[in-house]
């Protein structure tokens, strides 16, 4: 994979998150059954959690997408795995 397409991999992942975040949410406001509305909140959450991984896995400097956190370690985090893009 070259380091155009990685980034545009990326960048489609972070947005496919925000736009299940937002509809979940906005799903969620509209619930009428209580269990619908908890489902679809924890599942807004979740788009959120995964967003802000993907923000704090890989940073851009300089044109280049690099690795920054990829431990796994932190509580309720996805290990991704050792990936480079240079």
């Amino acid at each position: 994979m070259d380091q155009n397409n990685a980034v545009t991999v990326i960048e489609k992942l972070t947005e496919i998150c925000k736009d299940g975040e937002k509809g979940y949410k906005e799903a969620a406001e509209h619930a009428k059954r209580s269990d619908l509305k908890t489902l679809s909140a924890t599942q807004s959450s979740e788009r959120g959690h995964a967003t802000r991984l993907v923000v704090k896995t890989f940073r851009r400097k300089d044109d280049h997408l690099s690795l920054v956190h990829c431990t796994g370690e932190v509580p309720g985090e996805t290990t991704i795995g050792a990936m480079q893009f240079l």
